[in-house]
C-alpha cells in the first residue's frame, strides 16, 4: 500500500492516477483509492465526514484503515490519495496498515493555491467543491460568516509528515516523474 499525502493542490490525485497507472502496466494488480470519497462511506451518519475536529477525524481514519485493510486482504496493491493534515493520525495509520509506505507529495503553499484554483477554473471537481482555498481564505476574512469553510494549511494547520518514507518535490515535475520517483524511491520491482 502506497499513501500520497500532501497540501490540496500539491499533484497527489494525478500523480496517484500515474503511479496506479505504473504499477498496472508492470503486471500489479492495483486498485486507487480517493480517501475523500471513502471518507464520505465510512462515516457515520450524521458526522460531516471533513469536519476539522480531531475526535472525528480518528474515528473516520480508524474506519478507514479497515476498509484499506481488507482491500490488501484481498492481495491487490493500493494506492491511496490522501490529504492527511495530522501527524498522529498518520502515524496511527502507519502503526495500524504495516504494510503501507507514506509518500509525502511535497508543494509550496503558494502553488498548491494556484494548482487548485487552475482546478476549478477548468471545471474539474473536487469531492469538496470548487475553489478551495479561495473559499476558506473569503470564510477567514469574513468577520460576519461563523461557519467557516474547512482547509488544511488555511483554517487549520496542514503539519509536516516527518513520519514520510519518502519526500517527493512536486514543484517543478510533472506527475509521471513524480510517479517514477516514488517507484525507485520504494524499490519497487518492475515485473514487466
Amino acid at each position: 500500500m502506497i499513501m500520497l499525502t500532501g497540501l490540496g493542490g500539491a499533484g497527489k490525485s494525478t500523480a496517484a492516477a500515474c503511479l496506479r497507472s505504473v504499477l498496472c502496466n508492470a503486471g500489479y494488480e492495483c486498485e486507487l483509492v480517493e480517501l475523500d470519497a471513502l471518507r464520505k462511506k465510512v462515516a457515520p451518519l450524521g458526522i460531516d465526514p471533513f469536519d476539522g475536529h480531531v475526535e472525528v477525524k480518528r474515528l473516520v481514519y480508524r474506519r478507514i484503515a479497515e476498509t484499506l485493510e481488507a482491500i490488501v486482504g484481498t492481495g491487490k496493491s493500493v494506492v491511496v490519495d490522501a490529504c492527511i493534515s495530522i501527524e498522529s493520525i498518520r502515524l496511527d495509520l502507519k502503526r495500524r496498515l504495516p504494510a503501507m509506505r507514506l509518500i509525502h507529495i511535497d508543494c509550496p503553499m503558494w502553488l498548491a493555491i494556484l494548482r487548485e484554483t487552475e482546478r476549478s477554473l477548468c471545471g474539474c471537481r473536487h469531492e469538496r467543491g470548487h475553489y478551495l482555498y479561495l473559499h476558506a481564505i473569503l470564510d477567514l476574512a469574513n468577520p460576519f460568516h461563523n461557519e467557516k469553510f474547512s482547509q488544511a494549511g488555511i483554517s487549520y494547520p496542514f503539519e509536516y509528515p516527518q513520519c514520510a518514507d519518502v519526500h517527493v518535490s512536486s514543484r517543478r515535475k510533472s506527475p509521471t516523474a513524480v510517479a517514477w520517483e516514488i517507484v525507485r524511491s520504494l524499490r519497487i520491482p518492475m515485473m514487466n
